[in-house]
């Protein structure tokens, strides 16, 4: 498939509200073969279409010539960005960022991400300031794991507290 099972994988909800899949590639050639023919079965997308945006490049997969990509990706810093026709105009400048509009310089998100690493997890969620998810909370950011263990489900979150949290004291 092309895949790289090493690294990890992500889905992004950005404000949006496409989502957005990044995952890791190793072999570029059998990453487009995997995603052209899962267009072609699943989606009925048989046409693949390669367009410029500066010097990043769109493969999307249409179900005719003319029409807009029922599923596109981009490949970037060894990811691929997949997003469906609802995400086409994100991807571009998503696969654009510098490394220090990452989540590599979110001293917010490593901080958690540090401590997470210390134990397995199998789903991390993290909700940066600003997220719509965030608006009505007592919170600005969000972040969580979740793990499914034989003894049940656990779930860990940490948050900064929007004032001193007193409201919540007991």
């Amino acid at each position: 498939a092309g895949l790289d099972g090493s690294r990890g994988a992500a889905v992004m909800l950005l404000f949006s509200e496409n989502p957005v899949v990044a995952l890791p590639v190793a072999d570029e050639q059998k990453f487009r073969a995997t995603m052209t023919k899962l267009a072609q079965q699943r989606l009925g997308a048989p046409v693949v279409m390669d367009k410029k945006a500066g010097p990043i490049t769109v493969t999307g997969f249409l179900r005719k010539e003319g029409e807009k990509p029922r599923l596109a990706y981009v490949l970037s810093q060894g990811f691929a960005l997949i997003v469906d026709e609802h995400g086409l105009g994100d991807v571009p400048a998503l696969a654009a960022l510098p490394e220090s509009d990452s989540l590599q310089e979110d001293r917010d998100y490593l901080a958690p991400l540090g401590e997470a690493k210390k134990r397995e997890n199998d789903v991390i969620v993290w909700l940066p300031s600003g997220s719509p998810a965030l608006a009505l909370s007592p919170i600005v950011n969000l972040f969580m794991t979740a793990t499914l263990t034989p003894a049940g489900l656990e779930i860990d979150a940490v948050g900064k507290w929007k004032d001193d949290g007193e409201r919540f004291a007991a």
